[in-house]
Order: C-alpha cells, then sequence, then structure tokens
C-alpha cells in the first residue's frame, strides 16, 4: 500500500473525528442552554412564588389579627376532636347525601315525564272547558256568599234535614211521575172555555168521573196537608210556651 493512499485515510478519519467533536460539543452547548433557562425560569419562579408568599402571610397575619378574639387553640382542639368523634356519622350523613344523589339521578327522567303528563291533561282540561266551567262555579258561589247573610247560612244548616228530606220524597217514582205528568198536562193544556158557560153546564162537568176524581184528589190532598201541619211537632220556643200553660 502506497503512502498517499494512507495519508488520505487518516485525513478522512481526523475528519470523522472533528465532525463527531463537534457534535457532541453542539449538544453540550444546547443541554447547558436548557439548564440555563431552567434555572432562570426556577429563580423567576421562586421569586414570584416569594412575592405571593409575602402577601399571603400578610393577609394571613391581618386576618388572624381579627379573630384573635373569638378563637383560642383549644377551640380548634375541641374542635379536632370532634370531629374525630364523629367521623362515623359524617361519613353516614356523606353516604345519605351520595343515596339521595343517586334517588334524584334516577327519579329526574320519571320526574320530566310526570310533569309532561300532568301539562298534557291539564291542556286537554283547558279544552275541554274545565277550567272555564270552574270560574263560573267561583262565580256563583261569590254570588251566593255576597247575597246572603251568615244568619241566613245558619238557617239553611238548620233547615237542611227538612230540606233533604223534602227532595227525597220529590225524587220518589211516584211523585217523579205526578210532577211530569202534571207538567205534561200543562204544556199540552189547550182548553177553549166559552165566554157563556151556565151552571147547569158546570153541573154536568162536575158531575162527570174526572172532575169528581179530580175534586177528591184535592179534597184528600188539602186534608193530608192540614193534618201535617197540626201533626207536626211544635218550635222550641212554643214548645216551652205549651208546656208552662199546661202547667
Amino acid at each position: 500500500m502506497s503512502t498517499g493512499t494512507i495519508d488520505r485515510n487518516e485525513a478522512v478519519s481526523l475528519e470523522e473525528r472533528l465532525a463527531s467533536i463537534d457534535s457532541r460539543l453542539a449538544f453540550l452547548t444546547h443541554e447547558l442552554e436548557e439548564q440555563r433557562r431552567t434555572r432562570r425560569e426556577r429563580s423567576d419562579l421562586m421569586a414570584d412564588l416569594g412575592i405571593v408568599g409575602t402577601d399571603v402571610y400578610k393577609t394571613a397575619v391581618t386576618e388572624c389579627e381579627r379573630i384573635a378574639p373569638y378563637f383560642d387553640a383549644s377551640d380548634a382542639i375541641e374542635l379536632a376532636k370532634r370531629l374525630m368523634m364523629n367521623v362515623r356519622t359524617i361519613n353516614q350523613a356523606l353516604a345519605h347525601g351520595e343515596s339521595l344523589a343517586e334517588l334524584a339521578q334516577d327519579a329526574g327522567p320519571l320526574a320530566v315525564d310526570a310533569f309532561q303528563e300532568l301539562t298534557r291533561n291539564l291542556d286537554v282540561m283547558d279544552r275541554k272547558g274545565y277550567f272555564d266551567f270552574g270560574r263560573e262555579l267561583l262565580g256563583i258561589v261569590d254570588t251566593i256568599v255576597t247575597s246572603f247573610t251568615v244568619e241566613d247560612a245558619r238557617a239553611l244548616r238548620e233547615s237542611v234535614v227538612a230540606i233533604v228530606s223534602t227532595v227525597k220524597n220529590m225524587t220518589q217514582p211516584e211523585m217523579l211521575a205526578a210532577m211530569n205528568n202534571a207538567v205534561s198536562f200543562y204544556g199540552q193544556m189547550g182548553v177553549d172555555v166559552d165566554e157563556k158557560v151556565s151552571t147547569w153546564d158546570l153541573l154536568k162537568e162536575l158531575n162527570s168521573p174526572e172532575a169528581r176524581r179530580g175534586m177528591a184528589f184535592m179534597v184528600r190532598f188539602m186534608k193530608n196537608v192540614a193534618a201535617a201541619q197540626y201533626a207536626s211537632p211544635p218550635a222550641s220556643g212554643n214548645g216551652r210556651e205549651s208546656e208552662g200553660g199546661s202547667r
């Protein structure tokens, strides 16, 4: 091998070593720059923390001076003791709170569905006129209240038994049939009476079976009404007077 070839190989090897040294120096320079930047950032952070810490310390001192008359170390110790003694109670309360939160989360969709169903029902009732009818009923009640006195209401309360009994009797089938016949007869009544009616014509009409049954009904009706009126018990005041008179 010639001397020129050896010198050329040594030159190539030297250049590779120099390039490797240059890359290492560049890497070290970059690392030094990173460390310098990190130290600078750390220094800035510590300076900022120092300022904030100083402000926090001053604020804490000021607030402690304000609460010093109302706070004692024994109070803090007592509070710590109570917390430690009631750890189970606190855990149970937290567990109940978590259960309530889960219940609220589960019941939320049900409540939404119930509210929507209620809204739909109210809308249907409004379209059917329930609310208008209710307002009219309130108007009727208001008219009754403003038209009658307390004494009238008291008298109505005292007479409610007799009123209910009368209504009950009126709702009997035979009574309803009689009233229906009377109303039907009155609606269909179209009797033309001649102005010149003689007494003989009246006697002939009274002699008819229908007229005799009608008069008999009226006589019996008046008789029963009079008997019921005189057979009814007297009022409280009249009763006392009759008792006094009998004595």
